[in-house]
């Protein structure tokens, strides 16, 4: 899949091209239209990711499997040609990584990497990101955490304010992720505590997750997070998956202990290749693969209890893989989508409650 993360400044896309590189491209936005600055292309890799550098204007991190199947770490900064300038990374030693995922770090400048480790399991690494020059960016690791199940699909989501719908204070802050177990693709939440540092990831709470009405575990076959809510209230993971028997979106509190608590859940027809992003106060944007094989993306509203409500839909052509990100300051939604031929296409949406309406 390709990956796709936007900044205060534009965004940075990332994906696997023909040749089997990595390939980045920077962007910018105006009203009515995507700039794309000039391309880089790297080595070989297998999984990309990549997200924005928390603290920072327009910086990015990507995330890869390289050709030696080691989990490898790239900074971008996006200048004002919206042009990718790439900064010291860092590659992990140890090898056999499969699917990866990334997501800003919600205590300091950085990210954190979600990812199926050498065991098949699931890891969790921290990431600083130091700005020496506007153009020039190191990465140091801070600290890792990980889980013993096999997991088949992951996927990670920054939380910021962590407040149950019952608390009227705290702020816990870490990161959510969603998996699909590799024995009997069961779908699992876990929330992990990062310190104000960023020394320390912590797995603070484990759930699975289970159909509303009946309370009983259903299967996977691809999964999905993003955190949405008022920054000046609470937040909710809003996840996402697909099931045989079609599309499940769920609502989850986070109390300020880090504890989760299931509150919402909305049903829908056969949908893969999901990517989900926040996109707007409240406002989570999905984007699937429909049952026929087009791109659809679906907004969500989440309202102060946690309650989902599905607020439009905005259908497009033919894809094969897609993702999606969001700018909630800019209420901005952007979608980058390889569609049967190979080309990758940039699709750029003001949300239901821009200015740009």
């Amino acid at each position: 899949m390709p990956a796709l993360a936007l900044t205060e400044l534009g965004g940075v896309a990332a994906y696997r091209n023909s040749a089997g590189n990595l390939a980045v491209n920077a962007m910018q936005f105006t009203s009515t239209d995507v700039l794309l600055g000039v391309g880089e292309e790297e080595g070989a890799v297998g999984e990309v990711a990549v997200s924005r550098i928390s603290g920072t204007t327009g910086h990015a991190l990507v995330a890869v499997r390289n050709g030696a199947d080691k989990l490898q770490l790239i900074p971008y900064y996006v200048n004002s040609l919206a042009d990718a300038i790439r900064g010291v990374g860092r590659t992990e030693s140890t090898a056999g990584v499969g699917q990866i995922e990334a997501t800003y770090s919600p205590t300091h400048d950085g990210a954190v990497v979600a990812f199926q480790n050498s065991t098949g399991a699931l890891s969790v690494i921290n990431y600083g990101v130091t700005l020496t020059a506007t153009e020039e960016l190191t990465v140091d690791r801070r600290s890792s955490a990980s889980h013993s199940a096999a997991v088949g699909d992951v996927d990670v989501a920054t939380v910021v304010m962590g407040r149950g719908v019952s608390e009227s204070s705290g702020a816990w802050k870490g990161v959510v992720t969603v998996e699909q177990r590799s024995s009997g693709d069961t779908v699992w939440l876990r929330t992990w505590q990062i310190d104000t540092a960023g020394t320390s990831v912590t797995l603070v709470d484990t759930q699975q997750v289970k159909d509303l009405a009946t309370n009983t575990a259903f299967t996977a076959a691809d999964v999905d997070v993003t955190v949405t809510g008022n920054l000046g209230s609470r937040e909710f993971a809003v996840v996402s998956v697909a099931t045989p028997s079609g599309l499940r979106v769920q609502t989850w509190q986070i109390s300020s202990a880090g504890l989760l608590g299931r509150v919402d859940q909305w049903d829908a027809g056969a949908a893969s290749e999901l990517s989900s992003a926040r996109a707007g106060a409240q406002d989570a944007a999905l984007g699937l693969r429909t049952g026929a094989g087009v791109m659809s993306l679906i907004s969500f509203q989440v309202d102060s209890d946690g309650g989902l409500g599905r607020a439009g839909t905005v259908d497009a052509g033919a894809v094969s893989a897609l993702a999606v990100d969001g700018r909630s300051g800019a209420q901005r939604l952007a979608a980058l989508a390889l569609d049967g031929d190979g080309e990758i296409t940039v699709f750029h949406h003001p949300t239901n409650y821009s200015s740009l309406y």
